[in-house]
């Protein structure tokens, strides 16, 4: 597998004695990626979680060839956003019957998979965005879960989803990745909005309306992240993070967009909206999100 990353150094394949790979990492020269597998540790350094996992994913490819990554793995050579830490172990998909077993730093699922539920990315095989979706529907709570399928909605039909649940034949779990996809909308922007989303729910609130159009009085045209027009109430999910991302800031400083969003929901508020705003704290814990809500008026089932 010559496409793996130079700093990626394989006993078997570049024949280097383990021994000295093994000083290099008492030195934190290296550092030990699975067994037979090194980094340089430098290079490991600069990397963010999702890389560390990919190489992770090369190593296991390198040693296991014909592995089937899924789960978290295939939704990080994928893309998919997930909320949670990036595991440290890699999960592969394989067959009920004779799959193998795990190992330290692999998990594999006996699961079994179609063709169809395969895609080749390069010289990796992973589990298609929609079965990804699927298995993590399982593994994650649902309030976790509804992200990745929401993302996965901006490419895929929900009738692709329902087909791939289907497909998925999970046997105990089907009830509960059904519930994921049943309630996963491509309205839903980014991966706090499906959490904020999916907490609104389980907290007996009733469902909002997303991406809302309004134009203003001055002719501007915005969009809320939630809407209750029942309750004149539009909810944002946003907190000060959101003014230091690049993708939002353009050409503008933080300073500069903060004087925008102000402008923004002065010009709403004059159309006789109210704003309710939580950032991610809020949206994790859930009590948070609870007290914003109900003091915004907004009522809960009893």
């Amino acid at each position: 597998m010559t496409t793996l990353l130079d700093p990626l150094v394989l006993v078997q394949r570049d024949r280097i004695d383990p021994r000295s790979l093994a000083r290099d990492v008492d030195r934190g020269l290296r550092i030990r990626v699975k067994r037979g597998a090194y980094y340089d540790a430098p290079e490991w350094q600069a990397l963010t979680d999702r890389q560390r996992h990919r190489i992770r994913i090369e190593a296991f490819a390198a040693s296991h060839p014909g592995l089937v990554f899924s789960h978290y793995s295939a939704a990080v050579l994928h893309g998919i956003p997930f909320i949670g830490g990036v595991p440290d172990v890699v999960h592969v998909v394989s067959d009920r019957a004779n799959g193998g077993r795990s190992e330290p730093g692999l998990v594999r699922h006996g699961l079994g998979i179609t063709p169809a539920e395969l895609t080749e990315l390069g010289v990796l095989r992973a589990e298609t965005p929609v079965r990804a979706v699927v298995g993590l529907a399982v593994l994650q709570p649902f309030r976790l879960a509804v992200a990745p399928a929401d993302h996965v909605l901006h490419t895929a039909s929900i009738e692709s989803l329902q087909a791939g649940l289907e497909l998925a034949n999970l046997g105990h779990g089907f009830a509960k990745a059904r519930r994921v996809i049943e309630f996963a909308d491509a309205l839903a922007a980014n991966p706090g909005e499906s959490l904020s989303r999916a907490v609104i729910h389980e907290l007996g609130f009733p469902a909002p309306m997303l991406q809302v159009e309004h134009t203003t009085a001055l002719g501007h045209r915005y969009f809320t992240d939630f809407e209750w027009p029942g309750w004149r109430l539009a909810g944002e999910f946003d907190g000060k993070r959101k003014y230091l991302k690049p993708e939002y800031l353009g050409r503008m400083t933080p300073g500069e967009a903060v004087v925008k969003e102000k402008r923004r929901e002065d010009e709403l508020r004059a159309g006789g909206l109210n704003f309710a705003r939580w950032d991610w704290t809020d949206a994790l814990s859930g009590h948070l999100l609870r007290d914003i809500l109900l003091m915004a008026g907004l009522p809960r089932r009893s």
